[in-house]
């Protein structure tokens, strides 16, 4: 399960949802400032704390676009899914969309089987 009764994610929620956001933030090289207001605007969704320390622990296992599907594997709740799915579309949206960047939440989307267009 990767939320709480309360609806909020549970832990494991918000460590693959900081994980794919530091995957797909750092896909095309760089964080751009609009990127980093949004990661803000989804570590306060998530809980700032929770967050950010999964976050530095993404960072530190070097996680990457090769981890796609396993990280994904890790969520098996339909609302946690669609909840992290949208906040990444904030965040790939967020300074334009890069390709690389739209690929991987696409990719995302296919093995989640969000429908086409979803917007979280």
């Amino acid at each position: 399960m990767s939320t709480e009764p309360d609806g909020k994610l549970s832990d494991q929620g918000v460590t693959t949802l900081a994980a794919l956001v530091r995957v797909i933030a750092e896909l095309d090289g760089f964080v751009t400032v609009d990127e980093s207001e949004a990661m803000n605007a989804i570590s306060e969704w998530a809980g700032e704390e929770r967050f950010w320390v999964a976050f530095k622990q993404a960072r530190e296992g070097q996680a990457d676009l090769s981890d796609l599907e396993s990280l994904a594997a890790t969520i098996d709740d339909e609302h946690a899914r669609k909840s992290i799915y949208g906040m990444l579309r904030l965040l790939v949206v967020s300074d334009g969309t890069a390709v690389v960047e739209s690929a991987a939440l696409e990719r995302l989307r296919v093995l989640w089987e969000l429908p086409a267009g979803s917007a979280g």
